[in-house]
Protein backbone atom coordinates (compact mmCIF):
# COMPACT_ATOMS: atom_id res chain seq x y z
CA UNK A 1 0.00 0.00 0.00
CA UNK A 2 2.95 2.34 0.65
CA UNK A 3 4.12 1.82 -2.91
CA UNK A 4 0.70 2.83 -4.23
CA UNK A 5 0.76 5.98 -2.11
CA UNK A 6 4.29 6.89 -3.22
CA UNK A 7 3.46 6.22 -6.87
CA UNK A 8 0.30 8.32 -6.61
CA UNK A 9 2.15 11.21 -4.97
CA UNK A 10 4.92 11.10 -7.57
CA UNK A 11 2.34 11.08 -10.35
CA UNK A 12 0.42 13.97 -8.82
CA UNK A 13 3.62 15.97 -8.40
CA UNK A 14 4.67 15.41 -12.01
CA UNK A 15 1.23 16.30 -13.28
CA UNK A 16 1.01 19.47 -11.22
CA UNK A 17 4.57 20.50 -12.05
CA UNK A 18 4.27 19.98 -15.78
CA UNK A 19 0.67 21.06 -16.32
CA UNK A 20 0.38 23.97 -13.94
CA UNK A 21 3.92 25.28 -13.56
CA UNK A 22 6.25 24.45 -16.44
CA UNK A 23 3.73 24.70 -19.25
CA UNK A 24 2.28 28.11 -18.35
CA UNK A 25 5.78 29.44 -17.54
CA UNK A 26 7.14 28.73 -21.02
CA UNK A 27 4.42 30.90 -22.57
CA UNK A 28 5.63 33.80 -20.42
CA UNK A 29 9.13 33.58 -21.87
CA UNK A 30 9.69 36.50 -24.26
CA UNK A 31 12.45 34.64 -26.11
CA UNK A 32 10.20 31.76 -27.23
CA UNK A 33 7.90 32.23 -30.18
CA UNK A 34 4.41 30.75 -29.99
CA UNK A 35 5.42 28.01 -32.44
CA UNK A 36 8.48 27.10 -30.36
CA UNK A 37 6.51 27.09 -27.10
CA UNK A 38 3.83 24.88 -28.66
CA UNK A 39 6.43 22.49 -30.03
CA UNK A 40 8.15 22.23 -26.64
CA UNK A 41 4.75 21.64 -25.03
CA UNK A 42 3.88 18.94 -27.54
CA UNK A 43 7.11 17.08 -26.82
CA UNK A 44 6.78 17.61 -23.06
CA UNK A 45 3.29 16.12 -22.95
CA UNK A 46 4.31 13.20 -25.18
CA UNK A 47 7.09 12.34 -22.70
CA UNK A 48 4.75 12.90 -19.74
CA UNK A 49 2.27 10.49 -21.33
CA UNK A 50 4.91 7.76 -21.50
CA UNK A 51 5.89 8.39 -17.88
CA UNK A 52 2.22 8.26 -16.87
CA UNK A 53 1.84 4.86 -18.53
CA UNK A 54 4.86 3.59 -16.58
CA UNK A 55 3.40 5.01 -13.36
CA UNK A 56 0.06 3.39 -14.15
CA UNK A 57 1.79 0.02 -14.53
CA UNK A 58 3.55 0.55 -11.18
CA UNK A 59 0.24 1.54 -9.61
CA UNK A 60 -1.52 -1.52 -11.02
CA UNK A 61 1.24 -3.76 -9.66
CA UNK A 62 1.10 -2.13 -6.25
CA UNK A 63 -2.68 -2.58 -6.12
CA UNK A 64 -2.53 -6.28 -7.06
CA UNK A 65 -3.00 -7.41 -3.43
CA UNK A 66 -6.18 -5.30 -3.33
CA UNK A 67 -7.65 -6.83 -6.50
CA UNK A 68 -10.79 -7.91 -4.63
CA UNK A 69 -11.33 -4.45 -3.14
CA UNK A 70 -14.15 -2.79 -5.12
CA UNK A 71 -13.28 0.83 -4.24
CA UNK A 72 -9.67 0.21 -5.32
CA UNK A 73 -10.82 -1.44 -8.56
CA UNK A 74 -13.20 1.42 -9.26
CA UNK A 75 -10.43 3.97 -8.70
CA UNK A 76 -8.02 2.07 -10.94
CA UNK A 77 -10.66 1.69 -13.63
CA UNK A 78 -11.25 5.45 -13.57
CA UNK A 79 -7.50 6.08 -13.89
CA UNK A 80 -7.09 3.59 -16.75
CA UNK A 81 -10.07 5.01 -18.67
CA UNK A 82 -8.95 8.61 -18.09
CA UNK A 83 -5.39 7.93 -19.20
CA UNK A 84 -6.61 5.95 -22.21
CA UNK A 85 -8.90 8.77 -23.34
CA UNK A 86 -6.11 11.26 -22.81
CA UNK A 87 -3.47 9.27 -24.71
CA UNK A 88 -5.56 7.94 -27.59
CA UNK A 89 -8.13 10.67 -28.21
CA UNK A 90 -7.38 14.03 -26.61
CA UNK A 91 -3.60 14.32 -27.09
CA UNK A 92 -3.63 13.24 -30.76
CA UNK A 93 -6.25 15.91 -31.49
CA UNK A 94 -4.27 18.50 -29.54
CA UNK A 95 -1.15 17.49 -31.50
CA UNK A 96 -3.01 18.12 -34.77
CA UNK A 97 -4.11 21.54 -33.53
CA UNK A 98 -0.56 22.33 -32.44
CA UNK A 99 0.86 21.34 -35.81
CA UNK A 100 -1.75 23.50 -37.53
CA UNK A 101 -0.85 26.55 -35.43
CA UNK A 102 2.88 25.94 -35.94
CA UNK A 103 2.32 25.82 -39.71
CA UNK A 104 0.47 29.15 -39.56
CA UNK A 105 -3.12 27.95 -39.87
CA UNK A 106 -5.99 29.50 -37.95
CA UNK A 107 -7.68 27.00 -35.65
CA UNK A 108 -11.11 27.51 -34.11
CA UNK A 109 -11.47 27.54 -30.33
CA UNK A 110 -11.68 24.13 -28.71
CA UNK A 111 -12.48 22.72 -25.28
CA UNK A 112 -9.89 19.93 -25.64
CA UNK A 113 -7.49 21.57 -23.17
CA UNK A 114 -10.28 21.71 -20.62
CA UNK A 115 -10.95 17.99 -21.05
CA UNK A 116 -7.25 17.25 -20.77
Amino acid sequence: MKMAALTSLLWAGLLLGVSFLATPAKFLSPSLSLAEALDVGRVTFAVLGKVEIALLIALLCSFWPLRNNWPALLSLTFIVVSLGLQQFFILPDLDLRTQAVISGQEVPPSALHNYF
